[in-house]
C-alpha cells in the first residue's frame, strides 16, 4: 500500500513538472527601426487578456508557453505577431505606419496627405463604424475621436444625442458642430438621416484654423462625412446584425419595507398610515410588469463598382428598436428604411458630375406613455388594477388630508387603474393601456 502512494505521488509530481517546463518567462527588448527602445509599448499573449507593457528602456517580461502567439502593438507602428518556440529572449523591432501619413484629409476645398497637417483633425474609418448596431451616426463615434463628447438624448428608440467639439460655449448650450456630407451643409439633425454603413470615412475638425474656411458657421467644430462610391468590379455586399438592450434592475424595496418606513413617518406625526383601499398583502414588481429587454435590428443591402469613367453605389438598410416599456401595440417602437444611391461620370480630367440621391423613410410610434420615474417610485403594495366593486377606501376622507387627491368615489374604470391611492404616483402600466395611437 505505502509503495503504491509512493507511485502515485512520484506520478503526480512528473505530471506538475511537464506542466511547469511549458510555461517559462519570455523576455526581449522592442526597438523601432532606429534601434531607440519603446516605452509602453502592448505585449499580449493572441487570444487571452494576459498582457504587459514594456518599461522605459523597452524590455518586457512575460510568461508564456510554446506555441503562444504574442503581439506587438504600439500606436504609430505596424502591429507584429511572434510565435513562442525554445528560446526565452526575443527581441522586436517594429515599423513605422507610414502608410497612415499619406491617407488623404478633406479640408474645405482641398484634400491634403496627413503628414502635411498642421491642425487638429481626428479620422474614422468606415471599418470602426461599421460593427456598431445604431441607427444614429453619431452613436458610431463614442470613444473613437479624442476630444469629442456624445452626450446621449432621450434614451427612446431612434433618439438622437448631442455632439460636442468644444464644449459648451453659450448659456443656452447651442454648440452642435458643423455637419458636411459629401460638400453639402447639412443640420445637425441630418445624421439621423444617414445609414451607418454608407459612411467610407468621418474627419472631424477641431480647432480655428482647420474650420476656418467655415466661418462663423464652423465655430463649434466641423464634421465632415464622405460616403462610399463605386470602384473596381461589381461587388454586392449584404450584412445583418442583431441586439439585445438590458436595463439592469435596481433594488426597490418590497412591500413590508415600505410600509413600514411610511408608518414610521406618519407616527413621527402622530398620525395613522391611510392605507386607502392599498393592501400590505399585496407585492406588485412594477419593474417587471413595465420593462423588458429592448431589440435592435439592422440589415443592408449594397452594390458599387465602375467602368469607363462611370461609377455606382447603391444601398438600402432597414433599422428597428424596440422600446424597453412593454407597452401594447409596439407603442414607442422606432423603425427606419434608408436608401442612397451615388453616381459619378468622369467626362475628363478635370470636369466630373454625378447624383447624390438619399431617400429614407421613418416611423417613430407614439411614446409608451410611461414614466421610468414612476415604475420606481410607485407604491408595490398597490395591485396593477382593482375593479369597481373592490373600492375599500375612505376617498372622501383622504382628499381632505391630501389636496391633491383628486379621485371621486372610483367613478371612473380607470380610477384605480390610473393612480395608487397609497402615494398618488400615476401607474406606468395604465399610462401605456390608455397611448391608443400608433403613429
Amino acid at each position: 500500500m505505502r509503495k503504491k502512494s509512493l507511485l502515485i505521488f512520484l506520478l503526480l509530481l512528473l505530471f506538475c513538472n511537464i506542466i511547469y517546463a511549458q510555461q517559462r518567462k519570455i523576455t526581449g527588448k522592442v526597438t523601432d527601426e532606429s534601434n531607440q527602445a519603446l516605452t509602453g509599448v502592448s505585449v499580449k499573449i493572441k487570444g487571452t487578456n494576459i498582457g504587459v507593457p514594456t518599461n522605459v528602456n523597452g524590455i518586457y517580461s512575460l510568461t508564456a508557453k510554446s506555441g503562444d502567439v504574442v503581439v506587438f502593438s504600439f500606436l504609430g507602428f505596424q502591429t507584429k505577431q511572434i510565435t513562442i518556440k525554445d528560446s526565452q529572449v526575443y527581441n522586436v523591432t517594429l515599423k513605422n505606419a507610414s502608410n497612415t501619413l499619406d491617407d488623404a484629409v478633406v479640408i474645405g476645398y482641398q484634400t491634403i496627405k496627413r503628414k502635411n497637417i498642421t491642425t487638429a483633425i481626428s479620422s474614422v474609418d468606415s471599418k470602426d463604424i461599421a460593427p456598431t448596431t445604431t441607427s444614429n451616426v453619431a452613436n458610431s463615434l463614442q470613444g473613437k475621436v479624442p476630444g469629442l463628447q456624445v452626450i446621449q438624448g432621450g434614451g427612446g428608440p431612434g433618439s438622437s444625442p448631442k455632439l460636442l467639439v468644444r464644449g459648451f460655449a453659450t448659456i443656452t448650450g447651442a454648440s452642435n458642430p458643423l455637419i458636411v456630407v459629401d460638400g453639402v451643409v447639412t443640420s445637425f439633425g441630418g445624421l439621423n438621416d444617414i445609414n451607418p454603413s454608407d459612411i467610407d470615412k468621418i474627419d472631424v475638425l477641431k480647432d480655428a484654423a482647420s474650420t476656418a474656411i467655415y466661418g462663423s458657421r464652423g465655430g463649434e467644430g466641423v464634421i465632415l462625412i464622405t460616403t462610399k462610391r463605386g470602384d473596381g468590379k461589381v461587388k454586392i455586399n449584404f450584412n445583418g446584425t442583431s441586439g439585445i438592450n438590458h436595463l439592469e434592475k435596481p433594488n426597490l424595496a418590497g412591500t413590508d419595507e415600505f410600509v413600514n418606513f411610511y408608518k414610521k413617518i406618519y407616527a413621527n406625526n402622530n398620525q395613522t398610515l391611510p392605507l386607502n383601499g392599498s393592501s400590505t398583502s399585496q407585492n406588485t414588481d412594477w419593474w417587471d410588469a413595465v420593462i423588458r429587454n429592448s431589440k435592435t435590428n439592422n440589415y443592408n443591402l449594397s452594390a458599387s463598382g465602375s467602368s469607363k469613367g462611370l461609377s455606382f453605389y447603391g444601398s438600402i438598410g432597414y433599422f428597428n428598436q424596440t422600446s424597453n416599456f412593454n407597452a401594447p401595440r409596439n407603442t414607442g417602437d422606432y423603425q427606419k428604411i434608408t436608401s442612397r444611391f451615388n453616381i459619378d461620370y468622369e467626362i475628363s480630367k478635370v470636369f466630373k458630375i454625378g447624383v447624390n440621391l438619399a431617400p429614407r423613410y421613418e416611423n417613430y410610434g407614439n411614446g409608451p406613455g410611461a414614466s421610468l420615474f414612476n415604475v420606481l417610485y410607485i407604491a408595490p403594495n398597490v395591485a396593477p388594477y382593482k375593479s369597481l366593486d373592490q373600492t375599500t377606501a375612505d376617498v372622501n376622507a383622504y382628499a381632505a388630508t391630501n389636496p391633491s387627491w383628486s379621485f371621486t368615489a372610483y367613478n371612473s374604470d380607470y380610477s384605480q387603474y390610473t393612480f395608487s391611492p397609497f402615494n398618488n404616483i400615476g401607474s406606468p402600466l395604465a399610462g401605456m393601456a390608455r397611448n391608443f395611437g400608433n403613429t
